[in-house]
């Protein structure tokens, strides 16, 4: 007489051991039609290098800035236009909304001029402008990072990096979920938070400027998944 539990048994660890070659990659396996291999919500890592500010200068000037969208994967740069971080297009083909729930920056910078010049990052919850002016009263930011680069002569160079939850600098958890510090794949969040690089000379006007190598990165929230059946 067979042992029925015996063969439960057997057949138990077979579906089992199907399912595993299957992850493996050893067998083929459809998956049934009410599931779907793209989650509902998907949070990810985007990495952006900045290629069209590797000089930062104004000739003739004191100051010299630039800033970037920290809050939207879809636009980062508003100088440039068009700008979206890579991988974003990809995996906006398949969601509808995006957030960026926090961003990191790092900023290599090279001084060419021949007077040692300041350097900063700060992030602001408003856009500064294309020109900042008041370079000097930015250090006064809780959130800046700054230092000093010596003159072109003494070949130094200064990395500085920061950090920051959007919510931090807005200041309220609403960001996770309030619409307006979100936005649909094509567009820029209604309210949007910025990374400012910036250069001041104190001692004389801008000649060459500084090189910078600018790096950025955002955690990224995609959400309502379109729909893989139309």
């Amino acid at each position: 007489m067979p042992n029925n539990k015996k063969n439960k048994k057997n057949t138990k660890k077979a579906e089992s051991y199907s399912k595993h070659n299957h992850r493996m990659g050893e067998v083929s396996y459809t998956l049934p039609n009410n599931r779907t291999i793209i989650p509902d919500s998907f949070i990810t890592n985007l990495k952006f290098i900045d290629s069209s500010h590797t000089t930062l200068n104004q000739t003739g000037l004191s100051y010299a800035t630039v800033r970037f969208r920290a809050s939207s994967s879809y636009d980062i740069d508003p100088v440039i236009g068009s700008t979206a971080m890579p991988g974003f297009n990809e995996l906006a083909s398949l969601y509808g909304k995006y957030r960026v729930i926090k961003s990191g920056i790092k900023v290599h910078f090279a001084n060419l001029d021949k007077f040692p010049i300041n350097v900063y990052i700060w992030p602001s919850n408003f856009d500064l402008g294309a020109n900042y002016v008041f370079l000097a009263a930015a250090v006064a930011s809780p959130f800046a990072k700054h230092s000093v680069i010596s003159a072109k002569s003494g070949m130094d160079s200064k990395t500085l990096s920061h950090s920051l939850k959007t919510s931090d600098i807005f200041g309220t958890d609403e960001v996770l979920y309030d619409d307006d510090y979100s936005a649909l794949i094509t567009t820029n969040p209604n309210n949007n938070w910025y990374w400012n690089v910036g250069i001041w000379s104190p001692v004389a006007a801008l000649e060459a400027g500084v090189m910078t190598c600018i790096e950025i990165d955002q955690q990224v929230q995609f959400t309502e998944r379109f729909s893989l059946t139309t």
